[in-house]
């Protein structure tokens, strides 16, 4: 089954580093270059319905300078705040958008729902 935690897995995290991005797909719907730069935008989330598009930058996240931190902090402080307001800069201009959300960091998981581990059995050594 699907489910959601607040915090990205070991594996998200590894690939993150070596790829050098920012995955933030599942919560505001944006992945980002090490420098902000917009790479990709997944329809119908927020910073999508912000106005956020692939190959603007985000320099400043609630007025503090950008990086993939700073961003994830704000993102988490989404529960309580309620505002996450991004200074992006798209080509010689810079405006403000404001993204609605509210729900903090959100990573993908699979959980068990109460079903036999099937993929245990599946490769468990063949015994002669």
């Amino acid at each position: 089954m699907l489910a959601f935690q607040d915090r990205p897995s070991q594996a998200l995290r590894a690939d993150e580093e070596i790829h050098q991005y920012t995955d933030l797909d599942d919560s505001i719907g944006l992945r980002l270059t090490a420098e902000g730069a917009v790479v990709d935008v997944i329809p119908d989330k927020p910073a999508a319905r912000a106005g956020i598009g692939p190959g603007m930058r985000i320099t400043a996240v609630n007025q503090r300078r950008y990086s993939a931190d700073v961003l994830r902090e704000e993102i988490r402080n989404t529960r309580s705040s309620g505002s996450l307001d991004l200074l992006v800069a798209n080509g010689k201009q810079i405006a403000d958008y404001k993204v609605n959300y509210h729900d903090g960091e959100r990573y993908p998981v699979l959980e068990r729902n109460n079903q036999p581990p099937l993929l245990d059995d599946i490769l468990k050594p063949l015994t002669k």
